[in-house]
């Protein structure tokens, strides 16, 4: 049961796909057919007879690429997250390494050494000036 549930998505897919090429492929016919008829016309120099023929085929060419897109969405969806993916490594593996200290973190040098017990000692100093203890 969980086995045709799992087909039914699918197969739904593959009917979408099938059904949205079908009607692309009726849809340029249709235009190129009501184009000729259009140029046959111009030449004659007499109205186009199947000229609504160009307007049938636009619609017919967009209900079949929201079809074709909507049956294709997975794989595209797919095909962009790879391709962000290799972005994304290739920016991170360029990405220079922060050499430099945060601003927000002073600096050894202007601050002196500072003791677990929180008193600022002269930035010579090997032992602290409160409690004694030695200074790393």
């Amino acid at each position: 049961m969980a086995n045709t549930q799992n087909n039914s998505p699918n197969k739904a897919r593959i009917i979408i796909k099938i059904v949205g090429v079908i009607l692309l492929l009726c849809g340029l016919t249709l235009i190129v057919w009501g184009t000729v008829d259009f140029i046959k016309a111009l030449q004659r120099r007499d109205f186009p007879s199947l000229f609504w023929l160009i307007m049938l085929g636009f619609i017919l060419l967009g209900i079949g690429g929201g079809f074709t897109m909507s049956g294709f969405r997975k794989e595209i969806q797919n095909a962009i997250a790879k391709h962000q993916a290799a972005v994304l490594n290739e920016t991170i593996k360029n990405f220079p390494l922060e050499t430099t200290p945060p601003l927000n973190v002073p600096l050894k040098e202007e601050t002196g050494n500072v003791c677990t017990c929180g008193t600022r000692n002269d930035k010579n100093a090997k032992f602290c000036d409160q409690c004694g203890k030695k200074l790393i």
